[in-house]
């Protein structure tokens, strides 16, 4: 049976995947800053498209959900969404080629945390908001 988040599943396997090449890419020496930013520019506007969907898609139907769970879960995981979003987008604003050769370490230690942090959002969101809403989905679609 299909499950009621499966897109939005599978937009974070390739989130996850290039969040993952990012990380191997600041393990590189010396930095190379063209692939870095090659990479941080698909990631960005892999979030925009994914974060754009659920906001407007999926979360503005779960913020009406009967559930009171879903609800709450959405309210909260929504803020956390939107946070992670705005804080790489910045971070992707901030990082010039010329700025992660003179500056690399921050970059890499600001790179990392960016990267892991979207890596938590994504598993999070699965783990307590889909897992309850797919839930909520099999016992609707079993009546």
């Amino acid at each position: 049976m299909a499950r009621a988040t499966e897109k939005s599943r599978q937009q974070h396997v390739g989130l996850r995947r290039l969040a993952e090449e990012l990380l191997v890419l600041l393990d590189a020496t010396p930095i190379a800053a063209e692939p870095l930013q090659q990479t941080i520019r698909r990631l960005a506007t892999a979030l925009e498209v994914h974060v754009a969907m659920e906001v407007d898609g999926l979360y503005s139907q779960l913020l009406e959900h009967p559930d009171d769970e879903i609800r709450t879960l959405a309210r909260g995981m929504i803020h956390q969404l939107k946070d992670v979003y705005d804080g790489f987008i910045t971070f992707r604003d901030a990082w010039t080629a010329d700025k992660i050769a003179s500056s690399s370490a921050i970059f890499v230690r600001q790179a990392r945390f960016v990267a892991k942090a979207l890596l938590e959002i994504t598993q999070r969101e699965e783990e307590q908001l889909y897992e309850r809403v797919d839930a909520a989905y099999r016992k609707l679609t079993s009546e």
